[in-house]
């Protein structure tokens, strides 16, 4: 069996497992999930990852080949060369400027000089969906993950597009201009606090879900996730076009109230044209996994 070995890195965990290359399929007797936290020493971080990794290893059947390893990384990080740029993002601010591939490449025992690749953990979980989720056999995609910001990825033929006419630099939607700011206030929590604030006379709440009860008991505050879908549709529709994207995936916390602002978003995509199929997560916490996976495999 060929295996290649995942890692979805978080600020409060690691999550490892091997992946069967020849189906796809996550092998979850090697699923290992260890607590790791953000604000610690790097050396204690650093462990935290390695032990993990070597523990999915150490679960692998007999006689398992390993290919590679493939990290979803949070930004900001150097993807190409495997260097940690966190600073002021209240997580991994002691790993700045270190070498994390080269720390892998040197303390890893299995890794030897196989190939190890970082991607950003929204792009491995829309590489996820489209290998085994429900972005499977549709080619060209976007996806976007909605909560604290806006993340996206533009993918074609199982690989990310960062750059070109069709998508925007780097694939990141969030930090184009719209209206008076940037996409990433209209779309995210932050909006959805904003609005509810304004609306309500100045009372706080902290997310989607908190809206989602305030309507349960006033209809009115429902205007705020039907804006939402606007903003979602105007600051992704015109990339959409341009990308010929056939499928737009949801992921992040706020899809759980995609009820409220979907229909918004459907019809105003199909203002501009679009008829592409919205799609959420099959996969859930295991896209991402699975998408780091695929990165060490030849397309």
């Amino acid at each position: 069996m060929r295996v290649s070995i995942g890692a979805d890195i978080g600020g409060s965990h690691i999550v490892g497992a091997a992946v069967n290359v020849e189906n796809g399929q996550l092998l979850s007797a090697t699923k290992v999930d260890v607590k790791i936290n953000g604000a610690e020493d790097a050396s204690i971080i650093l462990e935290g990852w390695k032990n993990c990794l070597e523990q999915v290893v150490s679960l692998l059947p007999e006689g398992a080949e390993i290919l590679g390893l493939g990290v979803a990384m949070p930004g900001p990080f150097d993807y190409e060369n495997g260097v940690a740029l966190f600073q002021g993002v209240a997580k991994f601010d002691s790993l700045h400027g270190l070498n994390i591939k080269r720390y892998f490449r040197q303390e890893l025992s299995f890794i030897g000089e196989l190939p190890i690749q970082f991607l950003n953990d929204a792009t491995c979980f829309a590489l996820g969906e489209q290998w085994q989720g429900s972005l499977k056999g549709i080619d060209r995609c976007v996806s976007i993950t909605l909560g604290t910001g806006y993340g996206s990825a533009f993918l074609a033929e199982g690989a990310a597009v960062e750059q070109g006419e069709s998508v925007p630099e780097d694939g990141e939607i969030y930090k184009f201009p719209y209206l008076e700011s940037i996409a990433e206030e209209y779309v995210s929590t932050r909006f959805l606090c904003r609005e509810f604030k304004e609306m309500s006379g100045g009372v706080e709440i902290k997310g989607g879900k908190a809206l989602v009860e305030h309507i349960e008991k006033d209809q009115r505050y429902q205007v705020i996730f039907e804006e939402f879908g606007g903003h979602i549709a105007a600051t992704i529709g015109p990339w959409m076009k341009k990308f010929g994207a056939e499928g737009l995936l949801l992921g992040g916390a706020l899809t759980g109230a995609l009820d409220h602002f979907g229909p918004a978003l459907k019809s105003r995509l199909e203002e501009q044209g679009i008829y592409a199929p919205i799609k959420t997560s099959l996969l859930l916490e295991d896209a991402a996994l699975l998408g780091a996976a695929s990165l060490v495999i030849e397309k």
